[in-house]
């Protein structure tokens, strides 16, 4: 009769333990809750921010490549020889080395009448009367700045993106001025903003196509982004924010987006998205949960070895135990022992239910002394 109170005491205090844990696991989830949508919040505030300081960034280098290309295109009007020349150089010069990889002035036909690469070689004569950066200016009356997608160059044979400015003659459409300008580089400005980490930024075309991105960029040079991207479906909004998990590197993000105001193109920032909770392992709720249960099991294998002594004397002593209680208390120790092990390896416990982060010190498990065994 005796052991049936123990047990049931015991069993008792274990549904208490469970219940005080239980009600403990669920203020930590939703205070982890709310501490997520915290996170994600400002992450969401922190992606719209860069968004819109990178579509000014890339305003500012549009406006001074377009300044450029206007420059020359006025100069090639006036004097194609000496001062054009004189001028393209010195632009070369201006900007970082290798971001322009070539200026090249076609004719009205699109063969190629001048190129930085090799002005006095056989290059020249090339055409690239069936390239959109030619025939967009073909086709306008206004002067405008023409911004292609990534080109594999005929002339300088890597990729390009061709930033073009017609040149007229009297009231004729006399060519254009092409700027050859290097992914890399606005790869390198987008990349300055996210040195590390999963998050991204892009710089995107009106129709969807990469112009550049500030990771795995030789992956996109030829690629767009899917149609059901929010710019693509809704070309009338300014800006915008969605989540996806990104096809290119498979990382799950949280989107901000930006049009330009002068240029047909789209800066977009990319934050690395929070976990959910529910996939998150929350080391102190653990240990919260799992301290109890330690010390739970500590006094359960104690009680067990004292009946277990205590079966075995009166045994030996000529008292008839039954086999099955002597067994229950064995099989139950034997079960506290398998959890409690499995807890204190996750929450990293030490036997006496300290918290011991990192260290890996073999748990004491309670021995009898001489004089009870």
């Amino acid at each position: 009769m005796k052991k049936f109170w123990m047990h049931w005491r015991v069993t008792g205090a274990l549904a208490a333990v469970l219940v005080a844990c239980g009600a403990y696991w669920w203020l930590l989830l939703a205070q982890q809750q709310e501490q997520t949508t915290f996170a994600e919040t400002q992450t969401e505030l922190r992606a719209t921010h860069i968004a819109r300081t990178l579509a000014a960034q890339m305003e500012t280098l549009m406006g001074g490549l377009e300044y450029l290309a206007r420059s020359l295109a006025v100069l090639h009007e006036h004097d194609p020889q000496h001062t054009f020349q004189l001028a393209a150089t010195d632009a070369l010069a201006s900007f970082p080395p290798g971001s322009i990889l070539q200026i090249a002035v076609t004719d009205s036909s699109g063969r190629i009448v001048y190129s930085s690469l090799s002005p006095d070689s056989a290059t020249l004569g090339t055409s690239i009367g069936d390239r959109p950066h030619f025939q967009a200016h073909t086709l306008e009356t206004e002067k405008r700045l023409y911004i292609s997608r990534p080109t594999l160059g005929r002339v300088s044979g890597q990729w390009s993106v061709q930033v073009s400015y017609p040149i007229s003659q009297g009231n004729r459409f006399g060519g254009v001025v092409v700027l050859s300008i290097n992914p890399d580089y606005l790869s390198n400005n987008l990349r300055d903003v996210f040195t590390q980490g999963n998050d991204a930024a892009l710089l995107l075309r009106a129709d969807g196509a990469y112009l550049a991105r500030s990771h795995d960029q030789n992956g996109v040079l030829d690629l767009n982004v899917p149609a059901d991207r929010e710019f693509l479906r809704y070309p009338e909004r300014t800006s915008g924010q969605y989540q996806i998990v990104a096809p290119i590197d498979g990382v799950h993000r949280f989107y901000a987006w930006q049009r330009l105001a002068h240029y047909p193109l789209a800066s977009a920032s990319g934050s690395a998205a929070t976990r959910p909770w529910r996939e998150r392992t929350n080391p102190c709720a653990t240990a919260a949960c799992a301290m109890p249960w330690e010390r739970w099991r500590l006094c359960w294998r104690r009680a067990g070895l004292r009946c277990s002594s205590s079966v075995k004397s009166r045994t030996v002593n000529g008292w008839s135990a039954k086999g099955n209680v002597t067994d229950w208390h064995w099989k139950g120790v034997s079960w506290a022992h398998g959890i409690g092990a499995r807890l204190r390896e996750i929450s990293f416990l030490t036997a006496a239910g300290s918290v011991c982060w990192g260290c890996q010190r073999k748990p004491t498990t309670p021995t009898l002394s001489n004089s009870k065994r």
